[in-house]
């Protein structure tokens, strides 16, 4: 996917939305809750087919706009919302550099709007590890994936949390008290941008196994840390947009031990080493 397509902005529902084209075009990976990964979709060539075209060219807004009033649907209204939802689903699953998996819409959670969009809850995984829990969006009669809302529940299992922040929008992301914590079933990075004026994209990058040289690292001696394009070689296990003066959860589950990358690819040497230490049985 073109780094062009990164930068698209979808119409703006309530506070502290995060669009689907700008979320889902970095990095929709296929695979588990826990479960096996997919390896045999074919992406497509660009993912603005799966978005409702009214909002190809509007902007996100920022402001604190009074939440219109919802409306709960019928049994018949609800599971035209979830056919919706997942029809959308599918359509992203083969369109980014990785797909979409383990879709689920609640048909409970449908509700109508003055407006004329209809909402509705659903989780998903992006990747092996990332697990998404979001308010959909659908516009129009047909019920076009219009943008998404984070902000739903964390998933179960023991959990840690660690938080990343930015100072200003040229700043680089770095790991606040810590940066290594130990393996959790779910390993949740909380994500700050309360500064900034302009959305800031992040990609969480393994780290690949560095090449034996013979020559092991002299006593108090740190390993280097890799630059944006050196980690961005490694495997993606994450991605996320946080808005400007807002902060999200970046909900991974089962991610193993290892050394992590966090890069803002739009900000010069905006890198940040995570270490997830082995759990000590």
């Amino acid at each position: 996917m073109s780094k062009a397509m990164r930068e698209r902005r979808l119409m703006a529902p309530p506070v502290g939305v995060l669009t689907i084209a700008l979320l889902l075009v970095v990095a929709l990976a296929g695979s588990r809750l826990g479960q096996t990964r997919a390896q045999d979709a074919t992406p497509a060539a660009d993912s603005s087919e799966c978005f409702t075209a009214s909002a190809d060219a509007a902007s996100v807004d920022e402001g604190t706009p009074e939440a219109p009033a919802a409306t709960p649907v019928d049994a018949t209204a609800a599971d035209a919302a979830v056919a919706a939802a997942t029809a959308a689903s599918e359509c992203l699953s083969t369109s980014g550099e990785l797909p979409l998996s383990n879709f689920a819409a609640d048909a409970a959670s449908v509700a109508t709007y003055d407006d004329g969009r209809t909402s509705i809850d659903v989780t998903y995984m992006l990747g092996e590890y990332q697990y998404v829990a979001a308010t959909w969006w659908l516009a129009g009669a047909d019920l076009a994936l219009e943008a998404e809302d984070l902000g739903g529940l964390a998933p179960e299992g023991d959990s840690v949390i660690i938080s990343a922040a930015v100072a200003d929008d040229a700043a680089p992301i770095t790991f606040e008290q810590r940066s290594e914590v130990t393996e959790s079933e779910v390993l949740t990075l909380h994500l700050k941008n309360l500064t900034g004026t302009v959305d800031a994209h992040y990609d969480l990058y393994s780290v690949p196994t560095p090449v034996d040289t013979g020559t092991p690292l002299a006593e108090g001696e740190v390993a280097a840390t890799p630059t944006a394009d050196e980690a961005m070689t490694g495997e993606q296990v994450g991605t996320i947009i946080v808005g400007a003066g807002a902060e999200e959860d970046m909900h991974l589950v089962g991610l193993p031990a290892g050394t992590y990358v966090l890069v803002n690819p739009n900000v010069e040497g905006s890198v940040a080493t995570l270490t997830v230490a082995a759990l000590d049985i």
